[in-house]
């Protein structure tokens, strides 16, 4: 991470203390997450959550188990299908998401509607 931050806030063209500033913490903390490796149960984290394939985010916001889970058995039936059978899946899943869109699409122009 601290190569990687430290290449982010260049990249931002952010100085540590405007960093500091944005996120509102000591511009200490920002000279020492770009120079000290991660913590070890930072790294932990990340060992965790590539295990279950999921976000680290989903185990620092206490994410439900059931949708990580869910995700997790999701990537492993995509890993275990044929490549004709993934290519019908992502040929459903991209519809899925066409018709929901849709239906959101619908449902906001109806609000707007005079009657």
């Amino acid at each position: 991470m601290e190569q990687l931050l430290n290449k982010l806030r260049i990249s931002s063209e952010l100085t540590k203390k405007q960093l500091a500033e944005h996120l509102n913490i000591p511009i200490n903390m920002i000279t020492q997450l770009e120079k000290q490796p991660l913590p070890e149960r930072y790294s932990n984290l990340l060992k965790l959550a590539n295990y279950f394939q999921i976000q680290v985010d989903s185990l620092l916001h206490n994410c439900s188990t059931l949708q990580a889970y869910t995700h997790y058995e999701l990537i492993q039936i995509y890993q275990s299908l044929d490549d004709r059978s993934k290519g019908i899946l992502f040929a459903r899943a991209y519809a899925l998401v066409n018709e929901a869109s849709q239906k959101k699409t619908e449902n906001s122009q109806a609000r707007w509607k005079c009657h």
